[in-house]
């Protein structure tokens, strides 16, 4: 980088942006997961029980560094990269949206508002941010 007269640091200040840039990819990445630990956690606890098989079915995985999905459903629905109990479940969104002859018992859902309630759309966004300026 060429040094301009009168400016001081810039060297410095590009090299200190690049670390925070890569602590706040860091973090973000890190809290995304989590994030999708923790609604698949609640999710598993609000399903309804009947033999077990929906709840164990509920999977969360890292799709790239800024997006993770939450499942639940019947293995052949499934990322080839999740892990756990596979249980066959084809009815995970019969329960979550109802059918013309049950009513809904959603558990995905609330889950997610749940999260959303607790941190707010940004929370977890700020969350990493204060990770990455420390």
């Amino acid at each position: 980088m060429t040094n301009v007269p009168g400016l001081t640091g810039v060297n410095e200040s590009i090299v200190s942006m690049k670390k925070v840039d890569t602590a706040l990819k860091t973090a973000v990445s890190t809290n995304v997961l989590e994030l999708a630990k923790q609604i698949a956690t609640e999710a598993a606890r609000l399903v309804p029980i009947d033999t077990g098989a929906l709840c164990d079915s509920i999977q969360y995985y890292k799709v790239d560094d800024f997006t993770a999905e939450i499942v639940a459903g019947s293995p052949g629905e499934w990322n080839r990269n999740m892990t756990g109990p596979k249980s066959d479940v084809g009815y995970a969104a019969f329960v979550e949206f109802g059918t013309s002859r049950m009513d809904a018992q959603p558990y995905m859902r609330p889950a997610v508002d749940a999260m959303v309630k607790e941190f707010g759309f940004t929370g977890y966004l700020q969350l990493s941010v204060n990770k990455a300026l420390k």
